[in-house]
């Protein structure tokens, strides 16, 4: 994790001018979707991502360098690490839509990101990142450079290894004798993708080893507490405590991928134990993740997000940690739509349950587009579940209404009223009492609200919903009648 050289500033205004005029024409011919802060009730996770994406491309891309800015404020570029995950974000969009906007802008990105500086770098966490990129950019284009690089990459990283001191471990920097997380758990998820890739059993057998490292190192195994890393002089090895939600990702992914290739549940438990971990460490009150900062730490959550929802793919429908999991990445997405976006620009904020203010940085702005990303890719083109706060004034209470219309086929509306600002949740059992549906869950400020809720994959039957808000809480009965 390092910024890496800041290597274009603009100074004049008409340079700015022409940057601003060119980037937006290009958004013009690449049909990207206008950021639309109006966009309300109904509409689809994809559309949220579109949006982000559009916001991502309108505010930060800077066309005579191919390149992104590291703010929207526009004044600065390269960060090499920075970049790479926008690489990322842009292959989540070819993925998601296949529309040639993002493999031409990847292109680009790719010449912008060697022309400034290179493909290599002193810290070896931040090569892993870029090789990362590439390999994933390869495996939706098929574009033989990207996966060229990405296996150059990987042969510079393997350097960073020695067994002493640590007994093996990449070390984070050519420059630091520092072996942690950053370092080591993205270098097994790219050994394991290359194995995917080519089936080099070599790569296999350095994702296995380092998997090891990290947990026999790095890990508590009592209470899945993750290091940083230790710092060595000599043979003397200081660990460092610090506690980052990106590590947490990492190392889930690490042991994800390596029980997708072996099929050893070991490592599944292990990412499902981590989850947990994280969700005590790192989330509020409310479920929502905090801020880690704006500068390398606004790219921590996002990190963290995309790996947990590739946890959620692999659990199986109706897992009882998949539901959580499910909730908790959905809460989130519409936490930060609903609350942490700067009105009209539709930047995202580091905090968020609440809009920014000024300059938002580039790491920041690409946690909220792999959010919003992730869960357009787990959860497809179901609608996001229609919500109107339809007053203004605070409640006297804190109440559940009779759905209208009762019986319904196959939507109907749910009203509730908040009296507070809190975080609540509204929730749909079937008559076992098994969870079937999360219509709501979050922070909601005080007001009334209407819910419109789509049952239209579910069997004929009566349900019941629940509003909880702390330790209140309300029930009633519906029939879906088909």
């Amino acid at each position: 994790m390092k910024a890496g050289m800041n290597m274009f500033k603009l100074h004049q205004v008409g340079i700015l001018i022409l940057v601003i005029f060119a980037s937006s024409a290009f958004a013009a011919a690449g049909n990207l979707m206008v950021p639309d802060s109006s966009i309300g009730a109904g509409e689809l996770w994809s559309e949220r991502a579109d949006s982000a994406q559009s916001t991502l491309d309108n505010d930060f891309w800077f066309p005579l360098g191919e390149i992104y800015f590291s703010s929207s404020s526009r004044s600065e570029t390269r960060n090499y690490w920075w970049q790479a995950h926008a690489m990322d974000a842009l292959v989540m969009g070819y993925r998601r839509t296949g529309s040639s906007f993002y493999s031409s802008r990847m292109s680009s990105l790719y010449q912008g990101v060697y022309h400034s500086g290179g493909f290599t770098d002193s810290y070896y966490d931040d090569m892993e990142w870029m090789a990362l990129a590439f390999l994933r950019a390869y495996e939706v284009t098929h574009d033989a450079y990207y996966m060229y690089e990405a296996n150059s990459l990987w042969q510079t990283i393997q350097g960073g290894w020695s067994v002493f001191p640590g007994g093996g471990g990449f070390q984070w920097s050519t420059k630091v004798m520092y072996k942690n997380v950053p370092a080591n758990a993205p270098a097994c998820i790219l050994a394991c993708k290359l194995y995917n890739d080519t089936g080099d059993t070599a790569d296999l057998s350095w994702a296995e080893k380092i998997h090891a490292w990290i947990a026999g190192n790095l890990v508590n195994p009592q209470t899945g507490i993750i290091l940083d890393g230790i710092s060595y002089q000599d043979s003397v090895g200081t660990p460092n405590y610090g506690s980052y939600s990106y590590n947490y990702g990492t190392y889930l992914g690490a042991s994800l991928y390596l029980y997708q290739i072996t099929g050893d549940t070991t490592y599944l438990h292990e990412a499902e134990k981590e989850a947990d971990v994280a969700d005590t460490l790192f989330a509020t009150s409310d479920g929502i993740l905090r801020s880690e900062g704006t500068g390398d730490g606004g790219l921590f959550n996002g990190i963290y997000v995309y790996y947990l929802a590739k946890l959620i793919r692999q659990l199986s429908p109706g897992d009882s940690l998949g539901v959580r999991y499910e909730t908790f990445l959905q809460n989130n997405a519409d936490t930060l739509w609903e609350y942490g976006r700067q009105p009209g620009t539709g930047l995202f904020n580091d905090n968020w349950q609440q809009p920014p203010s000024g300059s938002v940085s580039l790491s920041v702005e690409l946690s909220g587009v792999t959010l919003m990303e992730s869960v357009a890719y787990t959860f497809g083109d179901s609608a996001v579940t229609a919500i109107k706060q339809v007053g203004a004034d605070v409640p006297r209470k804190f109440d559940l209404y009779q759905n209208y219309p009762n019986p319904f086929n196959p939507s109907t509306d749910i009203k509730v009223t908040l009296n507070r600002p809190g975080s609540m949740s509204l929730d749909i059992y079937n008559v076992l009492g098994q969870l079937v549906k999360v219509v709501a869950a979050g922070f909601r400020q005080a007001g009334e609200y209407a819910f419109d809720v789509d049952m239209d994959r579910y069997a004929s039957g009566v349900y019941f919903y629940t509003l909880k808000e702390g330790s209140k809480e309300i029930t009633r009965k519906m029939l879906l009648l088909k």
